[in-house]
């Protein structure tokens, strides 16, 4: 699981004390990737897909809760 989050999604922290998810872009061989994980004040879902020559990337979490991008692809939220 921790494999599929980091080197496949691309989710690097997700930090329950700040509410925030650390996503840094993969290059892998997919079209898309998504994945929800349980967090103390309900869920966290992310994902990703790609579209021409970029990505979209989508995040769905409970009030307060943010994501972090660090650069490497170029990202539309």
């Amino acid at each position: 699981a921790v494999f599929y989050a980091k080197g496949v999604l691309g989710v690097q922290k997700i930090d329950a004390r700040s509410k925030t998810v650390v996503v840094r872009p993969t290059d892998v061989p997919l079209d898309s990737c998504e994945a929800e994980v349980p967090v103390p004040d309900g869920e966290v879902a992310y994902g990703w897909k790609k579209t021409g020559g970029g990505r979209t990337d989508s995040f769905k979490a409970p009030p307060g809760w943010r994501l972090a991008p660090v650069a490497a692809l170029r990202m539309t939220l």
